[in-house]
């Protein structure tokens, strides 16, 4: 699969972010992949979360989880997945 485009590359939680994939895909999952800060081999800014989402064609709807203390500020990589579990390259995008 092919993220194309985003709605915006800085969001909020609980903010919505439009997506465009490629015109054949069609995506079994999306999930949000924080980009960590190690220390001491220790990385306590790790996260993995699924996102929910609607999609119609080309278009995808994700809303983003209203819950701070698990989508915490940050960067992200957006990845989309088909239906046989292959991911997308990742769309960086910042939760403000």
């Amino acid at each position: 699969p092919t993220i194309t485009a985003t709605s915006s590359q800085a969001v909020n939680p609980g903010d919505t972010i439009d997506i465009s994939v490629g015109p054949t895909d069609i995506i079994s999952r999306l999930t949000f992949i924080r980009m960590g800060s190690a220390t001491h081999s220790n990385n306590s800014d790790q996260r993995f979360i699924d996102l929910a989402f609607s999609q119609e064609g080309q278009n995808i709807s994700a809303v983003l989880s209203t819950d701070t203390t698990t989508l915490v500020p940050g960067f992200y990589m957006l990845f989309a997945f088909n239906s046989a579990g292959v991911p997308s390259v990742a769309s960086t995008i910042e939760v403000m």
